[in-house]
């Protein structure tokens, strides 16, 4: 057992987020296509937000749990998402963001800026038959009547 003096000279054990050696080449693949597309936005923020290796590797790895299972045809609908943002001038888009393009991967591409899917047609439910069809028209018309008993009509 060791004393209370020797564990606080020792400088914390820190827990890396996720190493390399804990994903499959495919999720490396995954998280090291995801910084390629995001160093070519604007490779001079690029590179001012990760100015050497170890700070990029550092990015990679904290990242890694939320991006080893994107395929690259969603990184790059992601991307193409931020880009049109950006062209745009969406407030919020004219810097990398790492977390932004993440949540517009996992979204399908929807974010700030972008309506939530109002643009799909509603389709309405189709009643199951026929018979179900005439009694809620039935339906329909007694509580019709009832209403307007209500008011005089």
């Amino acid at each position: 057992m060791k004393n209370i003096s020797t564990v606080l000279s020792q400088p914390p054990e820190l827990k890396r987020p996720m190493g390399s050696d804990e994903l499959s080449r495919e999720q490396r693949d995954s998280v090291a296509y995801f910084f390629l597309r995001l160093s070519l936005l604007n490779r001079e923020q690029y590179d001012r937000q990760f100015p050497d290796e170890k700070t990029e590797a550092l990015a990679k790895r904290e990242y890694a749990a939320h991006l080893k299972d994107f395929t690259r045809e969603q990184i790059d609908a992601g991307m193409a998402t931020y880009h049109d943002n950006r062209q745009a001038g969406v407030e919020g888009f004219q810097f990398l963001d790492v977390d932004r393009a993440i949540g517009l991967i996992r979204n399908g591409g929807v974010g700030e800026g972008n309506p939530a899917r109002i643009h799909k047609l509603f389709e309405p439910l189709a009643l199951p038959d026929k018979n179900a069809q005439e009694r809620a028209r039935k339906s329909g018309e007694s509580e019709l009547a009832k209403m307007r008993g209500m008011f005089d009509l």
